[in-house]
């Protein structure tokens, strides 16, 4: 296709440095980072953790593990 990528790129950046800067403001308002950052990343993986698969996508294997997790497909 010759349709450019520029706009849902400039979308998902902007999406991704929100999310960033989010993680940011929470470590810097910190009186202890480390505590914080291992706060924060326990709960992203407790968010968003059924959404990472590290095998292959493109196996139809991966269709069983999305519907036990509840994930659309």
């Amino acid at each position: 296709s010759s349709a450019t990528l520029a706009d849902i790129n400039t979308a998902l950046n902007t999406v991704v440095a929100d999310s960033i800067m989010n993680v940011a403001n929470r470590l810097k308002a910190a009186d202890d980072v480390w505590a914080e950052a291992n706060k924060i990343v326990a709960e992203i993986v407790a968010k968003h953790g059924k959404v990472v698969y590290n095998g292959n996508n493109y196996d139809a294997a991966w269709k069983q593990i999305a519907a036990k997790r509840g994930l659309p497909n």
